[in-house]
């Protein structure tokens, strides 16, 4: 498991599940699963945070020295500099290395400065972070992620509040305007993450976009950055503009490898960056080899979707046909032990995608959790056709924040588990 957490390959929500299921089974190995996992840049700042709320004593130390090691994500996402600073067990000297990743105040503009004094009494500072100062946008934008490192937890929170709330149509002349790559960072983190979480409304796409495609075009966005968009992104436009970068990239070459590992890059760009950087050949080869050996929770395209439509007497028998190792469909009453759960997991990773397909319509619990975590939608939809499925489950589904909107809909359109 520790080495699923790790690879790059490995899913974010999986990353995540992995995360809070064995901090409640009081795994043991918690502690250095978790110091794996926070190296990992793809992992969710959900789940980053949710390492640091429940790392506590001596297991917390490892753990905080890993995540200050990335420090440009630090700087870059106020809400996790707030996380640590709070942390019961920051030593002085961490201290000191957080104090330094929060933005200076001579970083605001000089008209800022001037309406807002750097020691700034706590009922103007919380004004300020409602966005109830008279500035224009840009600075108001500017200002709002200044007080989102503010120490004082009723500032800070009141901040990122605003943060989170600003329109795309307000935050993209901040972000083209922007030569603090930390701002881009947050600003490209936050709403990325938020649309894994969140499918974007149709309305609001274009928009989002286009604070995107500023993000991308600004020369002071970190290539990490670029790279970690690159991996996530799921929009051919975006993925376009990065590939059509070749300069940034040829110095960059984490760009590069993060187009390799999205699924929708075209093979076409691939080519055409490699012919104008053939050096990258050997991380084209790397990371090739990565993927062919751990793509089994890609979100593939699914060529039987057709399946789905038999009915269940035909589903059923073909479900017969195929034989699953008998504690990954009976029912299991006692507890599960990581061991064992280490061991389904590996056994359905090494299933061709037929046979997860099947084993989710015919699996029992733990494999159903596993499999609903992929958030691949052809195989949520079997386990949401397993007869063994129970409404305990399809609660714990349709409270889940990570679960699409077609498995959210597939249960409210579902009689028997609404009335």
């Amino acid at each position: 498991m520790r080495d699923l957490a790790t690879r790059e390959s490995t899913p974010p929500q999986l990353i995540d599940f992995f995360a809070r299921n064995e901090f409640y089974r009081q795994n043991p190995d918690w502690p250095v699963l978790c110091e794996a996992i926070v190296r990992n840049e793809r992992i969710f700042s959900r789940t980053l945070l949710f390492i640091l709320t429940h790392s506590k004593g001596e297991e917390s130390g490892p753990v905080i020295g890993a995540i200050l090691e990335n420090r440009a994500r630090v700087a870059g996402q106020p809400w996790i500099w707030q996380a640590l600073w709070r942390h019961p067990d920051l030593g002085e000297g961490e201290r000191e290395t957080l104090a330094a990743l929060s933005p200076p105040y001579s970083a605001l503009s000089k008209s800022v400065r001037e309406r807002f004094p750097e020691d700034a009494p706590l009922p103007a500072r919380l004004a300020a972070a409602r966005g109830l100062l008279p500035l224009p946008g840009n600075e108001m934008v500017r200002l709002t992620f200044h007080l989102a490192f503010d120490p004082e937890e009723r500032v800070h929170r009141t901040a990122l509040k605003s943060f989170a709330e600003l329109p795309y149509a307000l935050l993209r002349p901040a972000v083209e305007g922007s030569r603090d790559p930390s701002f881009l960072e947050a600003v490209a983190r936050f709403h990325l993450e938020r649309t894994k979480r969140t499918p974007l409304p149709n309305e609001a796409r274009n928009d989002w976009l286009a604070l995107f495609e500023a993000i991308l075009l600004n020369p002071n966005t970190n290539d990490s950055t670029l790279a970690w968009i690159a991996f996530e992104v799921e929009d051919p436009y975006l993925i376009e503009i990065l590939g059509n970068n070749l300069v940034r990239i040829n110095e960059a070459p984490a760009i590069f490898e993060g187009l390799l590992r999205n699924r929708l890059t075209p093979r076409a760009m691939l080519a055409k960056i490699g012919d104008f950087s053939p050096h990258l050949r050997e991380i084209y080869d790397r990371v090739q080899a990565e993927i062919s050996e751990a793509s089994a929770f890609a979100d593939l395209e699914m060529p039987e979707e057709d399946l789905l439509a038999m009915a269940e007497e035909e589903l059923e028998e073909m479900a017969q046909s195929f034989d699953f190792d008998e504690d990954l469909v009976e029912e299991i009453e006692e507890e599960v032990s990581s061991e064992q759960k280490g061991s389904m997991l590996q056994r359905i990773l090494r299933m061709n995608m037929r046979e997860r397909r099947m084993l989710a319509y015919k699996g029992n619990r733990e494999a159903r959790t596993i499999l609903m975590k992929t958030y691949n939608r052809m195989l949520q939809n079997f386990v949401l056709m397993n007869p063994q499925i129970t409404i305990d489950e399809i609660v714990r589904y349709a409270n889940d924040r990570m679960m699409s909107e077609d498995v959210i809909r597939t249960i409210t359109l579902n009689d028997a588990w609404t009335k």
